[in-house]
């Protein structure tokens, strides 16, 4: 009989033996289930027991889509299912793949028929927001500005809006400085400009995170007229329709040498009424000689008329009266 081998009266019967490849494609369904700017979560199938017959365990390698270096995980038990990838570059695109590691003196192993590619979201930025100027009410002497782009409440992402501008006439900037304050108007005004001159403006804004943001440049010129004193010696105030006062170095100076001058007037004031009450506790404390006092009351001999003696003012009145000639 085929198939059938008998030596000494046994007999055994042969199998045919089925021979393995070396590589055994198959598709592990590999997929990415979650992300964001910085990781990948990805999931695969759960391998069969034939399967599993060939891995040891398995990894994933990835890299950037235009690199050449594929970055590795640590090798990933044959029963877990997912990993999650760490540390990628935001607004990125990879390619991910998996591994099947096979046992040692294993000849055939299992390759992977696909690859998976993915693309990591952008950084949510709270300061990513672009300022846009515009200049509005063009006189003489004065403009108006306004901006917009700055989220709600102004003051959680700014500090201070610093409005600089320069004429064609002079080479050197002038700014001026606003505070940020919530419900604030995004308005303000420029006065003592001088009339008939080309001016550039621009605003910078000083955010909280430490960063300056810088909007677009208006260039407008201020309308023909007579040049007022005031604008000689302080050009470009910038007045704000809001109440809130700007923030100028020049305007300290007035209210420190009044604070100045009412310290000065206060510890005088105090010195002189602690030598006042010096004086008065002085008075007070003036000694009272008894000296004197005996003196004046046995002075005048009418008063001393007589003395008693003690011994007879205890009898009675009985006893021996001395009576002084004057």
């Amino acid at each position: 009989m085929s198939g059938i081998t008998c030596i000494n009266n046994i007999c055994a019967v042969a199998t045919p033996t089925t021979t393995l490849p070396p590589q055994i494609p198959v598709d592990a369904a590999l997929a990415v289930v979650g992300l964001n700017a910085t990781w990948a979560r990805l999931m695969w199938r759960k391998f069969s027991e034939f399967e599993l017959q060939f891995i040891d365990g398995v990894q994933l390698r990835y890299k950037e889509k235009d690199g050449k270096v594929y970055a590795a995980t640590p090798l990933i038990h044959r029963a877990v299912t997912s990993y999650t990838l760490e540390d990628l570059r935001p607004h990125t695109d990879y390619e991910v793949g998996i591994f099947f590691i096979p046992f040692p003196g294993q000849s055939t192993e299992l390759t992977a028929e696909r690859t998976t590619e993915f693309t990591t979201a952008d950084v949510h930025d709270l300061y990513k927001f672009n300022v846009t100027l515009d200049v509005q009410h063009i006189k003489s002497t004065s403009v108006e500005l306004s901006w917009s782009g700055v989220p709600y409440p102004e003051d959680k992402y700014v500090n201070i809006f610093r409005a600089i501008y320069q004429s064609d006439a002079g080479k050197e900037d002038f700014s001026t400085f606003k505070v940020a304050k919530r419900d604030s108007q995004a308005r303000t005004i420029i006065q003592d400009l001088k009339p008939g001159t080309r001016y550039r403006l621009w605003l910078e804004v000083y955010l909280t995170n430490g960063k300056i943001k810088k909007s677009n440049v208006q260039d407008f010129m201020t309308k023909p007229g007579a040049v007022s004193s005031v604008g000689a010696t302080q050009q470009g105030k910038l007045k704000g329709v809001d109440p809130e006062p700007l923030v100028e170095t020049a305007d300290y100076y007035g209210p420190l040498v009044a604070v100045a001058i009412i310290a000065a007037l206060a510890i005088v004031a105090t010195l002189i009424l602690l030598l006042i009450l010096m004086r008065k506790h002085g008075h007070n404390k003036a000694a009272i000689s008894t000296t004197r006092k005996s003196q004046s009351a046995y002075d005048n001999p009418s008063y001393k008329t007589s003395d008693i003696d003690p011994a007879s003012a205890a009898n009675g009145g009985s006893g021996t009266k001395r009576v002084e000639q004057p």
